[in-house]
């Protein structure tokens, strides 16, 4: 007995393009960091609290730390980045922070370093990707001879 796909072929060869491109789309920036990307210490300057409400549940507070460094060419550059924490207790004034930059324009390609976590994402689409599209190709059928 073969399991049939609920999905067309070509609508899964067409999903897993899709999430194949994205999977370029948020990993090029990430690449380029882990490539050539600069290395330095940040340190964290304040907390910020916001609101978030995500869909269907109920609001609550994330902690976003607000960091400073210093570049190769001598500038301060302060960024938030894109994750928070739930614990206010995460991030203190003073903390000293893994940060990575691209030398060409480092304020706005800095982020924290969390190394090979980085492609974490783009690892994903990427699986997912490949899965859909191989599940939309037609099966090699082998002649007995």
């Amino acid at each position: 007995m073969e399991l049939k796909s609920p999905v067309s072929p070509p609508v899964s060869i067409a999903f897993g393009a899709i999430l194949l491109l994205a999977a370029f789309f948020f990993g090029e920036k990430q690449f380029l960091l882990l490539q050539d990307g600069v290395k330095t210490e940040g340190s964290v300057l304040r907390v910020e609290e916001r609101a978030v409400s995500p869909a269907g549940r109920q609001r609550g507070r994330k902690f976003y730390p607000v960091i400073s460094f210093i570049d190769r060419e001598g500038k301060e550059i302060t960024f938030t980045p894109e994750d928070g924490s739930a614990r206010p207790d995460k991030f203190k004034a003073g903390d000293k922070f893994p940060v990575i930059y691209l030398k060409e324009d480092p304020a706005t390609t800095a982020q924290a370093d969390a190394g090979y976590e980085l492609l974490a994402v783009p690892a994903i689409f990427a699986v997912f990707g490949m899965l859909f599209l191989l599940g939309g190709l037609p099966k090699q059928q082998s002649e007995a001879l």
